[in-house]
């Protein structure tokens, strides 16, 4: 059969034919590419997975101390080739709350009893305050990580409560709606409690300068019966109080059973 008939029957150009056959009478029958010069390559299937297993153990460690600690006989370079087509990425950790031991488990029965929830959501009013506090540490130390494992729990940076106060903003949204960007104001001094008072937002600011005057008024303006409507805030203390359960009594409105720690479960926070 000729280079023409072996062109059109497999439907390759008759250059690639003369080409192959050239090939396999130089090579015997062999008609693979010849063997390339250079030095082999050091990267080994074993060594993939000592450097693999080194990151999962300690996902934080920097390319150098990767490379010390495998001891594998291979360069910076090498190593963070490996690391590449492993699938990793250097990543800042994400945050997530830091959940005490129980806490875990209040989550996940929160969840569990509302799985079936869908249209119930639109009715639930998300609120939120807001501190703006200086960050000495913005970025903080990278992780690698493969896709799919960002909230795995050694990849991540548990995030703890801030003391340092700047400024402070309040916001209650729903499908369909939001209230304007309140600034809180901050206590003075004559409206110390106690000695521990540091002049934040308490129970009593909260119902009488913000749960009165703005939430209040943005629930009855809904369009449906504020008795059909829940509200989904964190279990901060001046969310309490006798005055703002009075306040809620009087509207109607109903307080999920929000599980602690779980700012990531409300929209708002992401807002």
């Amino acid at each position: 059969m000729g280079y023409d008939k072996i062109s059109k029957s497999l439907g390759v150009s008759k250059s690639t034919v003369q080409s192959v056959v050239k090939r396999a009478k130089s090579r015997g029958v062999n008609t693979h590419h010849a063997k390339r010069s250079g030095r082999p390559t050091k990267i080994t299937d074993i060594k993939r997975k000592i450097v693999e297993s080194v990151i999962d153990a300690e996902p934080h460690l920097a390319l150098r101390d990767i490379t010390k600690k495998t001891n594998i006989g291979l360069g910076k370079t090498t190593i963070d080739k490996i690391i590449s087509e492993a699938g990793f990425k250097l990543l800042i950790h994400r945050k997530k709350p830091f959940w005490r031991k129980g806490q875990k488990e209040k989550r996940r029965k929160f969840a569990k009893r509302r799985r079936n929830w869908k249209g119930a959501w639109n009715r639930v009013v998300f609120v939120d305050e807001a501190t703006i506090v200086y960050d000495p540490n913005p970025t903080g130390r990278k992780v690698r990580v493969r896709p799919g494992e960002e909230l795995e729990e050694k990849n991540l940076k548990p995030s703890f409560k801030s003391g340092r106060t700047s400024i402070e903003v309040y916001a209650a949204m729903m499908k369909g709606g939001k209230t304007e960007l309140i600034l809180v104001r901050k206590r003075r001094e004559e409206e110390r409690t106690s000695k521990r008072d540091r002049l934040g937002l308490n129970s009593h600011q909260y119902a009488t300068e913000i749960h009165q005057p703005y939430l209040i008024p943005f629930i009855e303006g809904l369009d449906r019966p504020s008795d059909n409507i829940y509200l989904a805030a964190d279990n901060a203390s001046w969310h309490g109080g006798e005055e703002n359960r009075k306040l809620e009594a009087d509207c109607g409105y109903k307080k999920l059973p929000w599980p602690p720690n779980s700012p990531d479960l409300n929209p708002i926070e992401n807002t």
